[in-house]
């Protein structure tokens, strides 16, 4: 049987301690479990609001380091980007490392002050040298951080300020730029307020003016312009007289100012401080704000009193020569390029029998459709200049005046041809005498020349018959100067022949009418006999020309051009062609040789020559040749307009 336990009072009483001890003991264990659950909660909630907490300054556009105890132990990435260094190398560099080096002395005086009063400083900006050796502008917040009181560390937000910071230079550069060509600026420049107001002139303005800056801002820009009707002293050295037109003129500038927002090339007067009147050209321009509202005013001021000298002295110059074309025995004409004429002085009315109203601003009708006028309109229209070219012109009257033209191209300031000028001469009387001489010329070489045949001829002709019987009688007696007799009979005969020959240069075209044809055919087959050059004449039907001189002046022409090709165009093939209609009688001369350059001066006698001839008989001269394509010489003859003289007509 066991033994009953028995408790007395004090153990029970001991008993019942343990038990509450044991029961404080679970209660103290079971709250540390509680906190230890909670601290661990607690833990958790952490690391996750740090993941977040990094995960925004990781994504934030500044950089970000943080600093405790002078220890960096946070970059976040845009740092690391910024400063062009990675996480572990930039955590271990300060301020002052980073800075540039003209900065460093600054950076790290500021750092120490910082620590010092224990204050956060204002934004820094500075430039920093990467790690790659480039250099950034950046702008820095620093903000400290303070535990218990004390500063236990900071954290510095940083900028990339590098593109504002090079925008501001730029900007900067820009209006010192534009500061130094408003102060140089030969233009005066004026800038008003809303109200009118001077806010800024420059040093030309002011010259203009008379005024010192001082003076000028602030004042109405209307103090600057005339406001009374009078009689003033211009900077021209004249004087100037304002009317009511002239204020009606600058209302309705005024009136443009305000509808288009600007006026350009307003000639206006300003009034100086000394009262004189400064002749301008002004452009002017509102200026807005980004709402739209007139905020002022810019004015652009040329000084325009040596213009105004030199648009009189133009004038009174252009009056002058005005007076002088009026005035002028010679003809003057001026074609714009679209055909019209603008210039039409009075001897052009005397020499074409067209008066200024009929002519002038009205297409000009030149009925003269000649080759020779073709050419003369193309090489002024390219740039040339031509000189004494001889024409002829058709009146209304029928009559025929013959002009020498001499013409250049009237030019822009930027080079282009806008016009023609013609001096014009009439040369129909001096025509006339030249074509009286060429006549009196003509007659005279053909009376020396028939002289020559009859008299000398029929001299030389009965001399060698005679010494032709002296050599018959002397050798029938058996004498030795019968051979004397004969070399004189034979030196008889060489200069009968001279004589024929030289009797047929001076009078090369018979007196017939088909002489031409004949002179021309004999002076192929010359040609042929002296160079051994096939020259071949074409002449299909009769022509007849009546006039000697005519005829003599066809048939020199036609011998020059042959010459020409012989001597110049080294030619094997010439030909020579006689054609005629109801209106005209051409000669042709083409061959096969060289050809020649336009510009060329190896010819140039024979072509004017031929020219002078063509002009004396009235006809046209057309040649064409290009070096290695020969040379064809056309001369036109108009039956109908060739000049009378004594020997007949055509």
């Amino acid at each position: 049987m066991a033994t009953p336990l028995v408790i007395t009072t004090e153990a029970a009483q001991t008993g019942n301690e343990s038990a509450e001890e044991m029961q404080t003991l679970r209660r103290k264990v079971s709250e540390l479990e509680s906190l230890a659950a909670k601290y661990k909660a607690a833990q958790q909630e952490i690391q996750v609001l740090e993941k977040r907490y990094r995960g925004v300054i990781d994504n934030i556009p500044d950089g970000l380091i943080i600093f405790e105890h002078g220890q960096s132990v946070y970059v976040n990435d845009r740092a690391c980007d910024i400063f062009g260094y990675p996480r572990n190398e930039l955590e271990h560099l300060s301020g002052s490392d980073l800075a540039a080096p003209e900065e460093r002395a600054r950076i790290s005086a500021i750092i120490e002050k910082t620590r010092i009063a224990g204050t956060s400083p204002s934004d820094i900006q500075c430039w920093i040298l990467r790690k790659d050796g480039t250099r950034r502008f950046i702008q820095a917040t620093y903000s400290l951080t303070v535990q218990a009181g004390q500063v236990t560390g900071h954290f510095v937000l940083i900028k990339d300020i590098t593109a504002e910071k090079r925008n501001t230079q730029k900007l900067e550069e820009t209006r010192d730029y534009l500061d130094n060509i408003i102060g140089s600026s030969l233009d005066g420049i004026v800038v008003t307020d809303g109200e009118g107001h001077v806010t800024m002139a420059n040093k030309s303005f002011l010259r203009m003016v008379g005024y010192d800056e001082r003076e000028a801002l602030g004042l109405h820009v209307q103090s600057f312009f005339v406001r009374e009707c009078d009689t003033y002293e211009c900077t021209t050295g004249k004087s100037v007289g304002i009317t009511p037109e002239y204020f009606t003129a600058t209302d309705e500038r005024s009136r443009q100012l305000f509808e288009n927002g600007n006026v350009v090339n307003w000639d206006a007067f300003l009034i100086r401080k000394d009262r004189l009147l400064l002749p301008t050209e002004q452009n002017v321009v509102f200026l807005f704000n980004k709402e739209n509202q007139r905020i002022g005013s810019l004015g652009i001021v040329r000084d325009s009193t040596k213009r105004k000298n030199t648009e009189d002295e133009l004038r009174a110059t252009g009056q002058a020569l005005l007076a002088l074309i009026e005035a002028s025995p010679l003809g003057i004409i001026v074609i714009n390029t679209d055909g019209t004429v603008s210039l039409w002085n009075p001897a052009l009315e005397r020499i074409f029998g067209m008066t200024k109203k009929e002519i002038v601003n009205v297409p000009f009708n030149n009925n003269n459709k000649s080759t020779e006028s073709r050419k003369l309109r193309d090489l002024v229209l390219q740039g040339k200049t031509v000189a004494g070219v001889e024409m002829r012109w058709k009146k209304a009257d029928g009559t025929t005046v013959n002009f020498s033209v001499s013409s250049a191209p009237l030019t822009n300031e930027k080079g282009a041809i806008y016009a023609v000028m013609a001096i014009i001469e009439d040369i129909t009387e001096r025509k006339r005498l030249e074509k009286e001489i060429l006549e009196i010329s003509g007659r005279e070489q053909r009376r020396i020349g028939q002289d020559i045949h009859d008299g000398l001829g029929q001299l030389l002709t009965g001399i060698a018959f005679k010494s032709s019987v002296l050599e018959q009688t002397l050798a029938e007696k058996g004498l030795e100067e019968a051979r004397d007799a004969g070399r004189i009979e034979n030196m008889v005969n060489n200069a009968l022949e001279q004589a024929s020959n030289l009797a047929r240069a001076l009078s090369p075209v018979a007196l017939e009418a088909e002489g031409l044809m004949t002179a021309l055919q004999k002076l192929c087959s010359q040609v042929e006999n002296m160079f051994n050059i096939a020259c071949t004449f074409y002449c299909n039907e009769t022509i007849y020309v009546h006039n000697n001189i005519v005829a003599t002046n066809l048939y020199r022409i036609a011998q020059e051009a042959v010459n020409n090709a012989v001597k110049h165009g080294e030619a094997e093939r010439i030909k020579i062609k006689l054609h005629a209609d109801d209106s005209h009688v051409t000669l042709w001369v083409a061959d096969e040789g060289t050809g020649f350059c336009e510009k060329s001066d190896s010819m140039g006698m024979g072509l004017q020559i031929m020219r002078y001839r063509a002009g004396m008989i009235g006809a046209e001269l057309d040649i064409q040749s290009k070096p290695g394509n020969g040379t064809i010489v056309k001369c036109s003859l108009d039956i109908h307009e060739t000049p009378n003289t004594s020997e007949g007509t055509l």
